[in-house]
């Protein structure tokens, strides 16, 4: 519309007389304006939604989608619009015929001026309700009481009268009714609410008769509604004000965190939980809630309903059934516990009986006292009876010194569950090391068995005793046992065999300071029992042991005695046959030796007979060596010691081949050491010795080889190293290289190791050899520096 006098005209009728029901339905008011009277240009429309907001307004019923009334529309004449004025009014009349209230207006002089025909049935009108007066139409339908004078008080209000009204003929209805502004005029709305209130009626004593709370939520958790159960759970406190579900269980101020309702707003499905509620009396009630979503039109969650029903005696019966079920349980761990103790003790009984050392005896007594698969004390302290020294003296302990140990410890054996075995294993790895606080203190325990020390007594009584401040009988003499152990509580339990007693065990909870009930006392006697027959089985075993030494030691005594009178028989049948054979043979040998050498020089050395010669010089010389072997063998039994150099000796039986070094092309090296003092030995036999070591060498090393003698001091002794780079020896002839008569060689009597042995051996020495890792051996002898002389050669 472009003309500004009918714009104009627009915007005073519509900033007057307009009556809004509610401000959502706005713009479909304006929507039916721009029907009435054509486009409407974007700044006057927001002109005329100003105007509508800021018109006098009376809500009458907010459920209801009612555009806008008018109380008239006057006539414009001079604009030539009354076909579109008269359309408009059809229209009014169209909303009033369909709108289910019933709507009359009511003039205060004229009367009844109009009303639709919803007004007519609502009220059973058998006469035209149009042209009453105010009086009568009061007087009939009493639906306003007071007549005129009510309507004037209520022009200068500014809200609607909201009420409802009982009609003569049992129907009911709301009534709304507001003055039309700048009137004489007012508007009544009629709503026939019969129907509603019956079934509101027929719900509660639906609602009444259940006996469970139903409680109605809005979107924010508000209580907006709840049944007589509920009010009789709450009583007071749904009076307070503004009540959210989180109000009523507990004393809870906030919203609870992860509410199990904000999860019913998003998935739009029915909740099932319990809550608790503790009455200001301390007395807990619990209740079930089934909370279902009440949805709007467009799918949303409008409210929320709550069925809570009283479940305190299921809860408290389950709270029983728990308790009960703890207590079982704990029952059962406790019948386990004692099985597996049992179980334990039937173990240990079984593996003290597979041992017999006495060391690991004590440490399986001491591993199951305090193992956490045993009996479970901290620490164990042992002691037995000494029957040679009379005294009853500490032996073992096993614990911690401090709980940074226990706790390293405990920590190291808290893995897994293990088998007995496995426990002492560990336990040992765990506790080796010795010079620990608990060892220092039972290795310092000596208790003679005549004193009157409370050990003692426990010891002779045979009777188990925990020893406290509280047990003052034994106390006052305990203390400074106690002082020593670093703990005032401990057990004592006597360790008894059938004869004797063997000991005492002690045992305590220095790191825990757990109490020693009777129940460990009893599994502390039966271990007892068995570590006491274990100990003396011990005992028993050792002194056998020790008595079969005696028969071995005897008879190894009686056939090492046997051997040396074999070995003394053959070194009389040597020495007479060495007698026999040097006097026999040496003189001839001597005679063709002689002859020998002789007939060699005057044969030239081309003629082929001087090779025959040759060989018979050297078989003589090898049959002189036998003779020589043989009597020297013969007579290791005299020896004559006197004081000299043994650098000396040694060199002058190097020297004694110095033409085989030549001839075999045999390098030599010695090394004496001139710190060696002058020893007493005797000469011929030690240079013997060498003798026989060089000629070993010459008949294995090729040419080329080298022989190495070293002399040194050590302490009390003389070292002398004899080596050579020669094939070595063989491992597998190793241990016979010293006995008469072996030899790996064709010629040779097999008699120079074994004498060489024999000669050290008779100075007090050792010998012995190792293969060098480069080729060839290395012969080690050690001779003590201080020899005592013979009588006869101290005289000398």
């Amino acid at each position: 519309i472009t003309s500004d006098e009918i714009k104009q005209e627009i915007q005073r009728i519509a900033g007057k007389k307009f009556v809004l029901v509610a401000g959502d339905d706005l713009e479909k008011f304006i929507h039916k304006a721009k029907l009435l009277f054509g486009v409407i240009p974007i700044s006057e429309l927001d002109e005329l939604k100003n105007a509508l907001k800021t018109a006098e307004m009376a809500q009458f019923h907010t459920d209801l989608n009612i555009l806008a009334l008018t109380e008239k529309i006057r006539t414009v004449m001079g604009y030539g619009k009354r076909e579109k004025f008269q359309q408009l009014w059809r229209e009014i009349h169209l909303i009033l015929k369909i709108i289910p209230l019933g709507i009359i207006t009511i003039h205060r002089k004229n009367g009844i001026i109009s009303a639709n025909s919803r007004a007519s049935q609502i009220l059973s009108a058998k006469e035209q309700i149009i042209g009453m007066s105010v009086s009568e139409f009061c007087e009939r339908y009493k639906v306003c009481p007071g007549g005129t004078d009510f309507l004037e008080s209520l022009k200068y209000t500014d809200r609607p009268l909201n009420f409802s009204h009982h009609l003569p003929h049992n129907r009911v209805v709301d009534v709304s009714l507001a003055p039309i502004p700048d009137s004489d005029e007012f508007i009544m709305l009629l709503e026939d609410v019969t129907e509603f209130n019956r079934e509101r009626e027929w719900l509660q004593c639906i609602l009444s008769a259940i006996r469970d709370g139903v409680m109605v939520l809005d979107k924010n958790k508000q209580l907006v509604w709840s049944n007589h159960i509920v009010r009789e759970w709450f009583g007071d406190r749904l009076e307070e004000g503004p009540i959210h579900c989180f109000n009523l269980w507990g004393t809870k101020k906030e919203p609870c965190p992860q509410c199990p309702l904000d999860n019913l707003f998003e998935k739009k499905e029915i909740c099932r939980y319990t809550e608790r509620l503790i009455k200001e009396n301390g007395e807990e009630r619990y209740f079930d809630l089934i909370s279902a979503p009440v949805l709007a039109p467009d799918g949303s969650v409008r409210q929320i309903v709550q069925l809570a029903r009283d479940v305190t005696d299921r809860e408290l019966m389950i709270q029983e059934l728990m308790s009960t079920r703890r207590n079982l349980e704990s029952v059962n761990l406790e019948l386990q516990q004692q099985y597996l103790t049992l179980s334990t003790l039937s173990e240990i009984s079984n593996t003290l009986q597979r041992v017999n050392r006495l060391d690991r005896i004590l440490h399986i007594i001491l591993t199951a006292v305090t193992a956490r698969e045993g009996l479970g004390f901290n620490r164990a302290f042992l002691l037995l009876v000494n029957e040679d020294e009379n005294i009853l003296e500490g032996k073992y302990a096993l614990g911690p010194s401090s709980p940074e140990e226990a706790g390293r410890i405990w920590s190291e054996l808290s893995d897994k569950p293990r088998t007995l075995a496995e426990t002492l294993q560990v336990y040992q790895e765990a506790t080796q090391e010795k010079d620990t606080l608990v060892q220092t203190i039972i290795s310092e325990l000596k208790i003679p068995l005549d004193s009157d020390h409370f050990l003692i007594d426990i010891l002779n009584n045979r009777e188990t005793v925990i020893v406290s401040p509280e047990n003052e009988e034994i106390w006052s003499r305990a203390q400074e046992f106690a002082s020593k152990i670093g703990h005032s509580t401990f057990a004592v339990v006597p360790l008894l065999s059938m004869t004797k007693p063997v000991g005492i065990l002690i045992v305590d909870n220095m790191i825990t300071r757990k109490e020693i009930v009777p129940e460990k006392i009893e599994l502390l006697r039966s271990l007892a029992n068995h570590a006491s027959l274990a100990i003396e089985r011990s005992s028993l075993t050792e002194e056998l042991r020790k008595s079969y030494d005696k028969l071995e030691e005897a008879y190894s005594s009686l056939r090492e005695n046997q051997e040396k009178l074999v070995e003394a028989e053959k070194l009389s049948t040597i020495g007479a046959m060495a007698a026999q054979v040097a006097h026999e043979i040496r003189n001839p040998l001597v005679t063709i030796g002689g002859f020998t050498r002789n007939l060699m020089k005057k044969i030239p050395p081309q003629d082929e007979k001087r090779k025959a010669l040759k060989i018979i010089l050297e078989e003589s010389k090898r049959l002189e060596e036998i003779i020589n072997d043989v009597l020297g063998y013969a007579k290791l039994s005299s020896q004559k010691l006197e004081t000299g150099d043994i650098n000396e000796a040694i060199h002058n039986a190097v020297i004694l081949f110095e033409p085989e070094y030549e001839e075999n092309d045999i390098e030599v090296e010695f090394l004496p050491s001139n710190k060696i003092p002058p020893i007493n030995f005797d000469h011929n036999q030690i240079r013997q010795v060498f003798i026989n070591l060089i000629r070993n060498s010459l008949g294995v090393l090729p040419a080329g080889g080298k022989i190495t003698i070293k002399t040194k001091k050590d302490g009390k002794y003389c070292w002398i190293e004899f080596s050579d780079n020669g094939p070595g020896i063989p491992q597998d002839i190793g241990d016979k290289i010293f006995k008469p008569f072996f030899t790996t060689r064709t010629s040779g009597t097999g008699l120079g190791l074994s004498i060489s042995a024999r000669i050290i051996e008779s100075h007090n020495g050792t010998i012995w050899y190792k293969n060098n890792p480069a080729g060839g051996v290395t012969f080690y002898i050690r001779l003590p520096l201080e020899i005592e002389l013979p009588e006869s050669n101290r005289q000398q």
